[in-house]
């Protein structure tokens, strides 16, 4: 099925090709009034097939902008006042004047550009995706009875119990009990935080291992998600194409002006108003748009060998002027996956030891800490023992292995004791967990998230590229400073929130930086929809990669290097394209005045509307060429 816009391209091409053929066959050149109801008649097809170019044009008048469309409305409407006008004045003579062809071809030209802007700006969905996160049940306490409403019914004050695995549905203190949380959603870190009595809780983060009682407050984390997404639309940079295409407007309308009151006072307003006409036409921007979509099509075509999709190729001319990038800590520059970095024995057990019996209390649970240290364990070959009764608690894990009481505790107070003794390991590695076996702490097991060694990579070309990188993450700052260090990263940000995050990106911005976001997460998106240019992992959420530019679909950040070099690419070719433009439509313009006045208006129309109609082969010359 055709697209929409290029159907109503293809239907208008009917009443083009009818209209040039009238002009360069003569049609009716003797029966003039015939001539001029038949091509009317022609004309009308025309508009109908455009009308959504007027009504376009109208509405960014109204909004006090100027787009192409404007442009190009403003010489069609004032081509086709002068052959009615024209045809009705004393000062008519022959049909020859008449100027609906041209106008009939630019319509075309528009609707061709109108097809390959909607190719290269596709509608998103990101923002729906984010509302329906937050689409979860409240139980909550009223009138001494306990009710299950909507989230987004809970109000300021109301007491919210929440049981395991539930989602929290509002932000809110912890009144009662004590659990750890999943706060990836809302802040991007993978690493469950312990929450008791006294504590803030986010909304959309998912209670772990104990019931909760929480009095809801009045803000609400996932309300400000979207808040910060839906205000943060990314800033529509004008392209050099977008420049010429102004330029040209504004010319084709200030021009016709000064034609008019030239020949008006030199008393031969008829032929003013004639040329004037002509001129408007042959300036008309429409062409030009096709320079910049046509290459951006190209280039995203061969994105995809670097394999990475370009999903908003209109925005492929600010990645080449990119000049530093915000990089989201987990799991963009991290593997997003818990891992065993380091073991410490506290007692006469060793190392394998440890690992074996921390692993049998956590076999039978799957979030990310346990399933760290029961990988580690089958990667050092060794046999997973027994567990009798084990119990998720808040903070911990227990079970009877070997006879013995074993838990795996994450609680600050039970781990306080032995930060002064490794300060160094502490501050290195992302989180960690004590030990205990029949009563006495044997061990320390320290969790990290590993930088992928194509982080490290692509940041050091990055660099080469004169590109300043900086990481963020919404989670906490344990480890971080080490691996922005090992990264290459000029700079480093911890604990901010999804609009944190957003305005950091913005504020860049302001400051004249053109940025570069890349992240996989919920957290990200805002970010990602403010930055200049942003791209998304593959493996990562929805949302992201609905909000950002491009998706790295082989999770490789090396592959922007080459999309930038596309890019850069690109923007050349699109710049050849439009400077190819103006030359064709300046010796179009010559040839068309010159058959003028040797041959006639029919041969200079003809022309002129051939001009008009091949706005779009320098630009398709030009996006062959794009290359890497």
């Amino acid at each position: 099925m055709l697209h929409s816009a290029l159907f109503r391209f293809v239907l208008s091409l009917i009443p083009s090709a009818v209209l040039v053929w009238f002009d360069a066959a003569e049609i009716f050149s003797d029966l003039p009034g015939a001539r001029f109801a038949l091509s009317q008649a022609v004309f009308i097809a025309s508009l109908l097939s455009g009308c959504g170019v007027f009504s376009r044009a109208l509405s960014v008048f109204r909004a006090k902008r100027l787009n192409e469309e404007f442009f190009v409305a403003i010489p069609v409407i004032f081509g086709w006042c002068y052959s009615v006008y024209y045809f009705f004045s004393e000062e008519f003579e022959s049909a020859q004047r008449l100027m609906f062809a041209p106008c009939a071809c630019a319509i075309s030209a528009a609707l061709l550009s109108e097809y390959f802007r909607d190719k290269t700006r596709p509608a998103g969905s990101a923002y729906s995706l984010i509302g329906s996160i937050g689409t979860v049940p409240a139980s909550i306490f009223r009138n001494g009875m306990q009710t299950v409403l909507p989230a987004d019914e809970v109000r300021v004050g109301d007491i919210v119990s929440v049981r395991p695995g539930e989602i929290i549905p509002c932000d809110g203190e912890v009144l009662a009990g004590r659990s750890d949380i999943d706060e990836k959603t809302v802040t991007g870190d993978i690493i469950p935080i312990h929450r008791a009595e006294g504590d803030e809780v986010l909304a959309g983060s998912r209670n772990i291992s104990g019931f909760l009682t929480i009095r809801a407050s009045g803000e609400n984390a996932l309300s400000r998600l979207a808040l910060s997404y839906s205000s943060g639309a990314n800033c529509e940079t004008v392209s050099f194409s977008g420049k010429i295409t102004a330029a040209a407007g504004a010319l084709a309308v200030l021009l016709p002006i000064v034609m008019l009151a030239v020949f008006a006072i030199c008393g031969n307003g008829s032929d003013g108003a004639f040329y004037a006409a002509s001129a408007a036409l042959m300036l008309c921007p429409c062409g030009f748009y096709l320079c910049e979509s046509l290459t951006e099509l190209a280039a995203a075509r061969l994105c995809l060998t670097e394999g990475v999709e370009i999903k908003k190729p209109y925005a492929l001319h600010r990645l080449c002027r990119a000049d530093e990038a915000v990089i989201d800590r987990t799991g963009t520059a991290t593997v997003g996956k818990l891992s065993v970095g380091l073991t410490v024995p506290l007692a006469d057990i060793d190392e394998k030891g440890i690992i074996r019996l921390a692993a049998a209390v956590c076999s039978e649970y799957a979030e990310q800490d346990f399933s760290a240290v029961v990988e580690k364990c089958r990667m050092s070959d060794i046999a997973v023992p027994p567990c009798i009764l084990p119990e998720m608690l808040p903070g911990k894990v227990i079970g009877i292995v070997d006879g013995q009481r074993v838990a795996l505790s994450s609680l600050h107070e039970d781990i306080l004791p032995y930060e002064e003794a490794y300060p160094e390991e502490f501050s290195k590695y992302s989180s960690a967990r004590l030990l205990i076996f029949a009563d006495r702490a044997v061990g320390l097991i320290f969790l990290e998230d590993k930088l992928k060694p194509n982080a490290i990579a692509a940041i050091d070309g990055y660099s080469k590229s004169g590109i300043r990188t900086v990481l963020v993450t919404g989670g906490g700052g344990k480890g971080l400073d080490a691996q922005a260090e090992a990264l290459g990263a000029s700079e480093y940000f911890c604990g901010l929130s999804a609009s944190d995050k957003a305005d950091y990106v913005s504020a860049r911005k302001n400051s004249g930086k053109t940025v570069m976001m890349i992240g996989d997460g919920v957290s990200d998106s805002p970010a990602l929809l403010r930055a200049d240019f942003s791209f998304a992992l593959a493996s990562g959420a929805e949302v992201a990669k609905e909000s950002a530019c491009a998706v790295l679909r082989r999770n490789d950040l090396r592959d922007i290097i080459g999309a930038r070099n596309i890019s850069g690419s690109a923007v050349r070719a699109e710049k050849y394209s439009a400077f190819a433009l103006i030359g064709l439509r300046a010796a179009v313009a010559v040839e068309s005045a010159i058959l003028t006045a040797a041959v006639g208006e029919y041969a200079g129309l003809s022309v002129l509307s051939a001009g008009i109609m091949l706005s779009w082969l320098p630009a398709l010359v030009c996006s062959i060429g794009v290359k890497k």
